[in-house]
């Protein structure tokens, strides 16, 4: 407490949201029940599917400025998680994931797709990946293996914003909201239509 001033805007949203929840009854409880029915949706899903391909981010890259982004093509993201949903999700799922390079946009900015399988599957995602780049030498040849990262001639995402400073984020962050039900609600289009958009 003596030294909240060194922490990151995000880092105390983090520990506030966290002393909230510990004071909502049954906050706890609802997570975990929402957490056990994401798990059944997921075996679900397994039980007819082999994989789940999903683009690793809902953008291309955004301005190194941003922090994160908050507002993204007309959607507003309620905290400074929510715009790598597609990440964390996973996660959350308990599930492997591999992500692989697929190409540029048609701004020349690098794209990645996650290859997702079912509990233990590890072997069967990294024979997959393999299977996609022997068939798309060109995609993975964009990776650059030596020498550095190489600069790509890319124009970033000018409908992209969020906070550019500390100052930003601290205002932003009082602002913004956690909800343990995100991901038992069906996935908004709005969400991932900008990637699509964007793609060659």
């Amino acid at each position: 407490a003596n030294h909240k001033d060194l922490l990151k805007p995000e880092v105390i949203w983090n520990i506030e949201v966290g002393h909230s929840v510990q004071a909502q009854g049954g906050a706890i409880e609802g997570a975990r029940a929402a957490h056990q029915a994401l798990f059944e949706r997921v075996e679900k899903f397994f039980e007819e599917h082999d994989m789940l391909i999903t683009p690793c981010a809902p953008f291309p890259a955004f301005d190194v400025n941003v922090r994160y982004p908050s507002r993204a093509h007309g959607v507003q993201f309620g905290n400074y998680l929510d715009w790598m949903a597609m990440s964390w999700a996973i996660t959350v799922m308990q599930c492997p994931v591999i992500a692989i390079p697929i190409g540029l946009t048609k701004a020349g900015l690098p794209v990645g797709l996650q290859l997702v399988g079912k509990p233990f599957s590890e072997p069967m995602l990294l024979a997959a990946a393999a299977a996609f780049e022997a068939a798309h030498p060109q995609a993975a040849a964009l990776v650059p293996v030596a020498g550095g990262p190489r600069r790509l001639q890319g124009q970033l995402e000018p409908s992209i914003d969020g906070p550019r400073s500390v100052a930003e984020a601290r205002t932003l962050a009082h602002a913004e909201t956690a909800s343990f039900a995100t991901l038992t609600k069906p996935a908004d289009a709005a969400f991932f239509s900008p990637f699509e958009s964007s793609l060659r």
